[in-house]
Formats: C-alpha cells, structure tokens, sequence
C-alpha cells in the first residue's frame, strides 16, 4: 500500500527531507562507482499461477550508498533513527569489514533493527513492490525493533558477483482468479510477501517479512542457504562469526530463484 505523498513514512509528520536509504558511513568501507539494483513484484493466487508480473532493474552511476528518497522526516531521521544506527555501527563496521567476531544477542537486535529501517526505505526504490504496511513500520519507530512479522538473516559474503553493495527485492501479491472465465478481473487480498537480500561489503543481509504468517513459512524457509544465521525473530545467543560457513554467488541468487519457482508450485 503507498502512502500518502509529503507524509513521513514512519510518523505521518510533514517536512520531509532527502535522506540515505544506506548509512552514509558506509562510504568509508565501500567503494563503488556504479551498481544495479533489481526489484520485482508479481502477483499470485493459492493455486500457485502467476497472474502478473512486474518488473525492475536499474542500473545507476554513483555510488548504491549515496542513494537518496524524499520520504522521511527530519525529526524521524535526526532523532530515534540515528539512534538506532549508531547501536548498530559498531558491529555492523567489523562485518562489513570481514573481522571474525563474537556477536552478542544485543548486537544482533541492534543490527536487525538497522536492517529492518534500511529495508523499509528501500522499498521506496520501486513503489510497485511496496510490502511492509504503514502499521509494521510505526511500529519500528514505537519499538526501535522490527516488527514480529519480519525475519531477518545475516551471513558471511565471499564472493565477486554482489560487491561491493547490491540489493534485490522481490514481492509478491496474492490474486484469486476470476470465478468463471472471461474478462472478470483478478480480485487482490491483502496477502503479501516480499523478500529483499542485500550485500554490503562482507555482510550479506536476508529480509522477509509478510501480511500472512503462512506465507512467510511456505516462501521464506524454503528459499534460504542453510549458513545464514538468524538475528531476528532473536534468539538470545550469540554468535561466533568466524565459524559461520560463507556465502558465495551462488549461494544468494539461488535465493530469489527459489523464491520464484516456489510460485509456481
């Protein structure tokens, strides 16, 4: 669902400002000059039929972290969001990094609350594919924490294709078809899923969040490598970076190619 133009997608408020979707700290830990960025949508009904599907793939230069959106307000940005980046920079440096480190369950909610405010802004990247509702990002703002209807990995990046940055999100709209055939249209339910996986430097980062629990069960379990590591729903133990298996090229695009063929199934 879009949201009203000029209002602060967090807080409702006015006075919106042009802010980084990516913390522009991240300068001093990736250089880039250019990048792509892939956003899907399509739209599909319990029987497994893709009724629509759009599309979009930009490649721009300059680099993915100066990446701007008019979508938040000054007093979101400059207070509880600043807040909520700079818990996280600390841990979030040494991953990007590629340090070996021990990640306190502390750290790992610090870090998923970053990745959940950088995913909800994101999003704006491509409007066709907005998931994440008005309600789940208030509550974000409320609980400096993720909503319980996101669930985030992270994992350990080794490989070329997705450096030094990327970022691909992918939505999905439940449809029912029409009760007979002919030119009756398509009816939307208010079911969504998306899913968006992002590469910054050493640091591979997962997102799925949805409107229907059952969704997030069928798609997302069935779509990630086995060596990310979950930070969010938390689960109160840490973890010991250097012995978590790497991710390669393979491992991340076969994620949204899963995804893909399980709408078909």
């Amino acid at each position: 669902m879009k949201h009203p133009s000029g209002q602060c997608v967090f807080c409702g408020g006015g006075r919106l400002t042009k802010e980084h979707i990516w913390s522009d700290w991240i300068r001093d830990f990736v250089n880039t000059n250019s990048h792509v960025q892939t956003s899907q949508s399509s739209l599909h009904n319990l029987a497994g039929r893709i009724a629509l599907t759009h599309e979009n793939s930009e490649t721009r230069m300059g680099a993915m972290h100066q990446r701007k959106v008019r979508i938040v307000c000054r007093r979101c940005n400059n207070g509880w969001m600043s807040a909520c980046v700079a818990a996280a920079k600390p841990v979030a440096k040494q991953i990007i990094s590629g340090g070996l480190i021990n990640i306190s369950p502390k750290e790992q909610e610090s870090l998923a609350t970053w990745i959940a405010i950088m995913h909800s802004m994101a999003e704006y990247i491509d409007t066709e594919s907005l998931v994440v509702s008005a309600s789940e990002r208030s509550q974000i703002m409320a609980t400096k924490l993720p909503p319980n209807s996101f669930v985030i990995h992270i994992g350990r990046y080794s490989g070329v294709g997705w450096r030094p940055m990327d970022y691909r999100h992918t939505a999905l709209t439940e449809a029912i078809p029409p009760p007979l055939p002919g030119p009756s249209a398509l009816r939307l339910t208010d079911n969504k899923i998306g899913i968006a996986t992002g590469v910054i430097g050493s640091l591979a980062f997962h997102v799925a969040s949805s409107t229907h629990a059952p969704f997030l069960s069928r798609f997302n379990n069935a779509c990630l490598p086995s060596n990310m590591e979950r930070i969010w729903p938390l689960r109160n133990r840490p973890i010991d970076w250097g012995t978590v298996a790497v991710l390669s090229d393979l491992d991340l695009g076969g994620i949204h190619g899963r995804f893909a063929d399980l709408t078909r199934s």
